[in-house]
């Protein structure tokens, strides 16, 4: 399924953290033990803290903790880290200040999209790399990803190579017959995203880097998925007969 974009981008309220699956056995939840995340102001915020003219909302604070994966047969835990503040939330009666964190740093990253023992190796490694990285270094999380489209090109059986020293481009490969017709849009829109991320004088977003998971899930899926593949395959076989397949076969 795509990128959750609700769970994994949203502010974390204190004392309220959102549903993340854990990323050691994906059958527990990440929860937050008492006092196990911890706060303090910046040093600007020190500073201002005493002005009449700075709001409470204008603080920064940095923050760091611990999450422990809730079943008892695993109890994994993941560091986290990053930046927060202070968010006025308009309630029916009174506006309330509640202390709101930005995850930088999440250690081992939860699984953003799913990640199947089925896929190669590489593959796994490299969306490991990307999850990690989505959180605070984005231009890495990038090319993470386009390094996914890398090592599904090869799986496939299409070299990076013609011979010593020469290397295909990885549009060319993405091009290449044996390249399934139904991923190749798929994966060419990956390769934009990843191209940005080292050569685009425009930083990703982190929007950016969900769209990316998106895409190469997508031919992830149907390489992978053999009853997302027969439906594919079935919907080419009628469009190219353009009629019911059994319309041949009375």
């Amino acid at each position: 399924m795509p990128v959750d974009r609700n769970r994994w981008g949203r502010t974390v309220i204190e004392g309220s953290w959102p549903n993340w699956h854990c990323p050691s056995c994906e059958g527990g939840y990440l929860r937050e033990p008492e006092n196990s995340v911890r706060h303090a102001h910046t040093a600007r915020s020190h500073r201002e803290a005493s002005s009449p003219h700075v709001h409470p909302e204008e603080f920064e604070y940095r923050f760091v903790g611990l999450l422990r994966c809730d079943n008892r047969h695993c109890l994994e835990v993941v560091i986290v880290a990053g930046t927060g503040g202070e968010m006025r939330i308009q309630g029916e009666e009174f506006d309330e200040l509640v202390v709101c964190f930005h995850p930088k740093y999440v250690s081992p990253s939860p699984h953003l999209i799913p990640l199947h023992n089925i896929y190669p190796k590489e593959v796994r490694t490299e969306l490991a790399l990307a999850f990690s990285a989505s959180w605070g270094d984005l231009a890495s999380a990038g090319n993470h990803i386009r390094s996914v489209v890398e090592h599904l090109l090869s799986h496939l059986g299409i070299s990076a190579t013609v011979g010593p020293g020469k290397f295909v481009s990885l549009h060319s490969r993405i091009q290449h017959q044996q390249t399934p017709v139904d991923i190749r849009d798929a994966l060419m829109a990956t390769k934009w995203i990843g191209n940005a991320a080292s050569h685009s004088g425009t930083p990703l977003s982190r929007e950016d880097v969900f769209d990316g998971l998106d895409t190469v899930e997508f031919a992830l899926d149907y390489l992978f998925n053999k009853e997302k593949r027969r439906v594919a395959d079935l919907i080419q076989s009628i469009n190219a007969a353009k009629t019911p397949l059994s319309a041949g076969n009375p």
